[in-house]
């Protein structure tokens, strides 16, 4: 299947364009952020942190969506398609 959207990060704004003709309805965004972190034992390490943000509305051109660091690993975009739940993967370009 064709994507159906296109993600790009602006500053601090996620910004999700329907690449489709018609109008979509997006349920949820969930974005993958990836952090550095110090263990216990002062090693460093990265963790993954995700974040559900619901959207419930149709998208005609495009979504801006603020983000809370441009750090983001995927960001996985739930719509509806017809009658039926779909969902995209990305890998957001900067």
């Amino acid at each position: 299947m064709a994507k159906r959207f296109d993600v790009k990060i602006e500053d601090d704004r996620l910004l999700v364009y329907n690449l489709h003709t018609e109008p979509l309805y997006i349920k949820e965004i969930t974005i993958s952020y990836e952090v550095e972190v110090i263990t216990p034992t002062g090693e460093k390490g990265i963790k993954k942190v995700k974040q559900t943000i619901p959207i419930e509305k149709k998208v005609v051109k495009f979504l801006d969506v603020p983000i809370v660091s441009r750090e983001i690993s995927e960001v996985k975009v739930i719509y509806i398609a017809g009658n039926e739940k779909a969902e995209e993967i990305h890998n957001p370009r900067v």
